[in-house]
């Protein structure tokens, strides 16, 4: 078996971040078609599927998509050799093959950066799979990876990289919500020589996500030829096609039942060719339905799969020789469990097809660079489900402002976000800051609940809302800011002049005051009413007067609950707009002098209670008194 190289490995998989030039949906590539159509055969005789042993696996926390990677190489390595392609090249194949992985290498260190440069993605944010040294592409200036970190090339022979790409395009998911189609479609070609051999490698990889509404679906396709030249004569030696298939679909959000179904086929072939002679190839399929099981604390429980992997080989060598024809398909149901790995229910295992007992051995074994797919999907979806993105919290009451002391009732419901059906789980209830809230103990939807605000400015009382079960985990956070939007003021009194004998009454009934920034402001209407005796003259004359003033109450620092009252009448209180005749004398009347109660300008601007009543004092020369009452109304 030829060793197998270290290569740099691109992550592909963050090119699901948002594609540009995306074909349409019809032109999405797809192995599910083709790794679900396992052909028929003879039976496998019991003995032969009895003999079938599960290979080593990792656990579900230790199933990433490096080990799969890994599993893959080791799978292809073994077809090629199995098929027998360095032998159909004759005396160049070693060097040709050799060539060909330097080719590759260069494809898939320029095919990422390039797309991801493009797209402004950060190719090191996706996956386990860390990525070497990419020039240009976002995150390269990132350490590299650690030694232990697998690193495979982008493009190889197009077949063993559908796992990991397909496996990366799994963090779409983390947007299922968004309803969208990103798609990427590249070709890079590339020319090395090694050891008198040289070989042009030619790479097109399409990629396509589409989501919306918690469903998922991502397919990758990858085709390649790679032809070699002896670099003494120019003569051809052969050429190498391959073509690999991903696709995966998947519905994030756990139904009634606490089931989230999803789908994954991978397909690769590859056909060797040497120069005016017959080739040789390999095929490889996986086709798997699975159902992830979600518990009542919506954690992941386990996944119920059902496998079917079809291997096949051609090549005219005799059986169970490199280059042999063979044909089987093995099927069988597994369960991996979250706390372990695959356990595989082996009363399930079926089989068909002609292959000696390793063929249908390394058949099964094909499940291997599959199954970390499968728990990556399941990690990704479970991180989607208990995010709030699958269970929606609804409430009669949103985040706002309320009046001080204002009682407040509410309901909440639990429904899904995108099918809508009622989800019947105790909804969890946290309260912090003023004043209080009512019940605070487990309520099944719909939920009731009462809110009580604090009684000052800017007090904040923060409602925490959390439903948990199989469906998945909802929330939804409420705020309630005491603001004091209105106040409600009135204002009356009476003024006694002695020096113009005037005895009158004011008032301004009613006037709200709007919150303006911090500030309270309106117009008043205040109408002015009694007589002014003309001393001197022994004249009196009745008054009615009525005219607007602007009122601003501005909270004082020292206490929200008392204002500084500034009202300022307009142009109809500053000039003597009464003339009073009595025995052939005319008197002006100074209505700003009689109105010092409209704007206190003799004693400044008054502190002035909230929810209570001040009196003001009139001063030097006027005698007299305002009652100011000033309200904060409970329901606005």
């Amino acid at each position: 078996m030829r060793p197998r190289r270290p290569i740099t490995f691109a992550l592909a998989a963050v090119l699901l971040a948002g594609c540009a030039n995306a074909p349409n949906a019809s032109q999405a590539p797809s192995a599910s078609a083709g790794a679900s159509a396992m052909a028929s055969g003879p039976p496998f005789p019991a003995d032969v599927l009895n003999g079938l042993t599960q290979p080593e696996t990792p656990t579900y926390d230790d199933a990433t998509l490096t080990f799969g990677a890994e599993a893959e190489l080791e799978q292809i390595a073994a077809a090629r050799a199995a098929a027998g392609f360095e032998a159909l090249l004759g005396s160049n194949g070693k060097a040709a093959l050799d060539a060909l992985d330097l080719a590759e290498t260069s494809l898939g260190e320029a095919i990422l950066p390039k797309a991801a440069a493009e797209l402004g993605i950060d190719v090191t944010s996706s996956g386990s799979a860390a990525v070497a040294a990419l020039g240009g592409a976002p995150g390269a200036d990132r350490p590299p990876p650690p030694a232990t970190e697998w690193t495979g090339s982008l493009i190889s022979h197009a077949t063993f990289t559908v796992s990991m790409l397909t496996g990366l395009l799994t963090t779409a998911i983390e947007r299922a919500a968004e309803r969208d189609q990103n798609a990427s479609d590249g070709t890079e070609k590339f020319t090395e020589t090694k050891d008198g051999v040289t070989e042009t490698a030619t790479a097109n990889t399409k990629m396509m996500i589409t989501r919306g509404d918690g469903m998922v679906t991502g397919d990758v396709e990858i085709t390649t030829t790679a032809d070699a030249t002896n670099v003494a004569d120019g003569s051809k030696i052969g050429r190498l096609a391959g073509r690999g298939l991903g696709h995966f679909d998947i519905n994030s959000c756990p139904d009634a039942a606490g089931h989230v179904t999803g789908r994954l086929s991978l397909a690769r072939q590859e056909e060797m060719t040497p120069e005016g002679s017959t080739g040789g190839g390999y095929a490889k399929q996986f086709d798997g339905q699975f159902t992830i099981v979600v518990g009542d604390d919506a954690s992941l429980a386990n996944i119920d799969v059902q496998m079917n992997m079809l291997g096949s080989q051609h090549g005219g060598g005799a059986t169970g020789e490199a280059g042999s024809n063979y044909f089987a398909t093995v099927g069988m149901k597994a369960t991996i469990d979250r706390g372990g790995g695959v356990s595989i229910e082996r009363s399930t295992i079926t089989g068909n097809g002609e292959a000696t007992d390793e063929q249908v051995q390394a058949t099964m074994n094909g499940y291997m660079s599959a199954y970390p797919i499968i728990v990556e999907l399941a990690k990704q979806a479970e991180q989607f489900w208990r995010s709030g993105k699958c269970v929606e919290l609804t409430s009669t009451e949103d985040s706002q402002d309320v009046p001080p002391e204002e009682d407040l009732e509410f309901d909440v419901d639990a429904k899904g976000k995108f099918d809508k059906a009622k989800i019947d789980a105790p909804i969890i209830v946290t309260f912090d800051g003023k004043d209080k809230l009512e019940p605070t103990t487990p309520q099944n939807p719909m939920a009731h609940y009462t809110f009580t605000a604090g009684e000052k400015e800017k007090d904040v009382g923060t409602v925490n809302l959390k439903q948990t079960s199989r469906r998945g985990i909802g929330y939804k956070t409420i705020v309630f800011t005491v603001k004091n939007k209105d106040l409600l003021l009135n204002v009356s009194g009476t003024l006694n002049d002695a020096s113009l004998g005037a005895a009158l009454t004011f008032s301004a009934p009613q006037v709200t005051l709007k919150n303006q920034d911090g500030e309270y402001k309106g117009t008043a209407t205040f109408s002015v009413g009694g007589s002014v005796f003309i001393p001197g003259v022994g004249c009196s004359k009745s008054v009615s007067l009525s005219g607007p003033a602007e009122v601003t109450a501005t909270p004082d620092e020292a206490d929200p609950d008392q204002v500084r009252l500034q009202i300022t009448p307009g142009g109809w209180a500053t000039a003597p707009i009464e003339q009073v005749t009595c025995e052939d004398t005319t008197v002006p009347v100074p209505v700003a002098t009689l109105l010092w109660f409209i704007n206190f300008s003799i004693a400044g601007p008054p502190l002035v209670k909230i929810d209570g009543t001040t009196t003001v004092s009139a001063g030097s020369p006027a005698a007299g008194s305002a009652s100011v009452t000033l309200t904060r109304p409970k329901t606005q």
